[in-house]
């Protein structure tokens, strides 16, 4: 997205660094670290400013943009070293927790160790408050817990509610943290809805996660809430069945409705991002919007390829 490619020369710095100091870990953490940079991509250095990459480390830019906070150069950097460093370890943590038999290898929770410890370095080198470690420590705890919330309800086989979706959704509160520390020494008043504003984010992306990743989820038996939403509506012998998942995702817009919904999230996110005077929340929310009417247009694009075959 554009507005991601406004912040990339700064970022692509940010993460050459991370990634110099991975090279520099001794051999077998070295060689970890290899094995994870090879997961992100061509080119690692654009993985978090990929069209559908959430904004994680381009939010507190944009904080220090529309709230015109004063802010060392040095000390921005720091703060975005650890939102990355932060984000790699619960990615590490997701692959491992989600997909262990096939991009979640154990191993690589050592290499998300040393990430986190690296983090808090940036972070602890930092002249922060007592306040801002209260709050981090809060959304630390949130993150674990709905982590944990979630696992265990996608594997379970309990009705999956939007109530709980929603709770789930807050294992994004990682994603407060560099947004405290941009605001260190303001009014704490802001945090309530600065948090509200994370929670939706999470919200939002989730939903749409789980129609860009249905595939994987029905194969590797993950029953999220877009797959327990579509069983919901199916006799119990046949809620366990790929095939029949698919099929029903093919014969019903499941997948648009999803989409629809975080389309109107983001309609309300923007509101409260602009509340809180983050930059360019129009911009990104425009184009948010438009990829997943992009996406949209696929799922019905893909639904009526189906119908038409005459396979139903």
């Amino acid at each position: 997205m554009n507005c991601y490619r406004r912040s990339d020369p700064r970022l692509e710095k940010i993460l050459d660094r991370i990634f110099r100091m991975v090279r520099r870990y001794p051999p077998a953490l070295r060689r970890l670290g290899r094995e994870w940079v090879d997961t992100l991509g061509s080119d690692p250095r654009h993985y978090v400013s990929a069209p559908d990459a959430s904004p994680l480390l381009h939010l507190p830019l944009w904080l220090v943009e529309g709230r015109r906070l004063a802010i060392p150069e040095r000390n921005l950097d720091a703060i975005l070293e650890a939102t990355a460093l932060l984000y790699f370890h619960s990615r590490i943590q997701d692959n491992v927790l989600d997909e262990p038999q096939s991009r979640g290898q154990a191993p690589q929770l050592l290499l998300g160790n040393v990430f986190f410890l690296e983090a808090w370095n940036r972070l602890r080198a930092l002249p922060l408050s007592d306040r801002f470690w209260t709050w981090t420590s809060e959304a630390w705890r949130i993150f674990s817990d709905a982590t944990e919330a979630e696992r265990r309800q996608l594997q379970a086989h309990t009705p999956y509610t939007t109530a709980r979706f929603r709770r789930h959704a807050r294992k994004v509160a990682l994603a407060r943290i560099p947004l405290y520390a941009v605001m260190e020494g303001e009014s704490p008043k802001p945090k309530i809805a600065m948090d509200r504003f994370i929670d939706q984010l999470g919200a939002a992306y989730g939903l749409v996660n789980d129609v860009l990743g249905v595939e994987r989820d029905l194969v590797a038996g993950m029953r999220t809430f877009l797959i327990a939403t579509v069983e919901a509506g199916l006799p119990t012998r046949a809620k366990k069945d790929p095939a029949t998942l698919r099929r029903e995702l093919l014969m019903h817009p499941y997948l648009e409705h999803f989409l629809e919904r975080a389309i109107a999230l983001h309609r309300r996110i923007k509101s409260m991002g602009e509340a809180l005077k983050i930059a360019r929340m129009d911009e990104y929310t425009h184009e948010r919007i438009e990829l997943l009417r992009h996406h949209h247009a696929l799922a019905l694009g893909l639904r009526l390829r189906f119908a038409l075959s005459g396979k139903p």
